[in-house]
């Protein structure tokens, strides 16, 4: 069995730089088993400062570049298509990270509304054929098991 995670989109993004991603390939030939999407690098929240994080990504999902929303992501492209070729794919949301609030970015990594969680994870929970969501890690919710 095995579990790859990615960053969403078709290039890994920060830190690693613009390379490729092939996971249609990896699941069109099952050469995984499970596909967690949305490995965040966190700059964002480690970096406060926008001057401090990298430039020159053709995406990157921690700043929303050249990336559809996150939800929108996995409903029209990743679960589709794990599920016709009976892959499982689980959004790995680090949300105490994902939705902060910076009140003042050189003071540290802010704080995670609570709001913003919840409704994070009940958008992620309407994506049809999502076999679960991982928050830090942790399995948090199977909403539509394959």
């Amino acid at each position: 069995k095995l579990s790859l995670g990615v960053p969403q989109g078709e290039h890994a993004g920060p830190p690693i730089g613009n390379i490729a991603l092939h996971w249609r390939t990896w699941v069109q030939e099952k050469l995984v088993d499970d596909l967690i999407v949305g490995h965040h690098t966190l700059q964002r929240a480690t970096y406060g400062n926008r001057w401090q994080r990298g430039y020159g990504y053709i995406q990157d999902q921690d700043e929303g570049i050249g990336l559809p929303p996150f939800a929108q992501a996995l409903r029209e492209d990743y679960a589709p298509l794990c599920k016709q070729h009976g892959v499982r794919v689980y959004a790995d949301v680090p949300l105490s990270n994902f939705h902060r609030v910076y009140d003042d970015p050189t003071l540290g990594k802010g704080h995670e509304p609570p709001e913003a969680t919840a409704r994070a994870i009940a958008e992620l929970e309407q994506v049809p054929d999502l076999t679960g969501i991982v928050v830090d890690g942790r399995l948090f919710s199977v909403p539509n098991p394959q």
